[in-house]
Formats: structure tokens, sequence, C-alpha cells
């Protein structure tokens, strides 16, 4: 998992309230079939990145889709609404510990911006009677990268 989807994903498991909604049910980009909703998916969209004449500025700005899905649209409006409070930094940014391969390294997370906010309005897939909602959250993290 990269950098930023860690620290998203770390910040939504560790609060309660979150964890109320929707149990835990944090996934990377889909879920399997028989997954209960609510959930909520996560998936990278892209990744800007400066480069100098030395190489890259080591300061890249990611861009990740984060999706609340429920069986009823206010349901999801306030799971949505959660993300949004709980995916929030101080104006100083915050260090940020994660696991790796070969154990435990900090980077800083300069910057995060909510840029967009939007309902998705997919039809169920076939045999599936029930509609399902989503409400989905785009955010601009800036972070420092560890340069080898």
């Amino acid at each position: 998992m990269g950098i930023p989807e860690s620290w998203i994903v770390n910040r939504l498991i560790a609060d309660g309230q979150m964890t109320g909604f929707v149990s835990g049910n944090v996934y990377p980009v889909y879920v399997k079939q028989d997954t209960s909703f609510p959930f909520v998916t996560y998936k990278r969209t892209g990744t800007k990145r400066d480069n100098t004449t030395r190489g890259s500025d080591g300061v890249p700005q990611a861009t990740i889709q984060v999706v609340a899905w429920a069986l009823d649209y206010e349901e999801g409006k306030r799971i949505a609404d959660r993300i949004r409070k709980v995916v929030k930094l101080t104006d100083r940014g915050e260090e940020f510990q994660y696991q790796t391969d070969t154990g435990t390294d900090k980077v800083f997370i300069r910057k995060c911006f909510l840029t967009d906010e939007s309902d998705i309005d997919e039809f169920p897939p076939i045999g599936r009677e029930l509609p399902f909602y989503g409400v989905q959250l785009t955010f601009d993290i800036t972070y420092t990268e560890l340069l080898a």
C-alpha cells in the first residue's frame, strides 16, 4: 500500500465513529461481491511529481478517491461527511509512520485537500434488486518521499 493510502486508511480505522459506521470495512479498489454494506473503498488515480535537473524533488502529490457505499442515500452521505472530517490535516502537516517490508519508515504529510465530492449514479448489477449509493471524495495529498 502506498504512503497516502496508508495514511488515509489509518485515519479511517482509528476513528471510533467511522468504525461504528462501517465496522472496519475499508478496502482498496474493489470489494468481494458478498461484502456487507456499508463499506468504504479507496484508490489512487494519479501522482504528480515535479522534477529538477537532478531528478525528482521528492514531494509528490497523490490523488486518492475514497468512496462511501451504503444501501441508503442518507447513510452514504453521513459516512462521506465523516470521511471528510477524519481525512484532514493541520496547517502544519504531520509526521506519518508506516510499515515497510524491512521495518518502519517516517514521512511528512505536507498537505491534504478535498478537491471534489460527488454522488455516484451507477445502477446495481444484474441480479441485485436492492439499489446502493456511493459518495466519492477526491483528495490531493502532498507528502515528502524518501529518496534512496
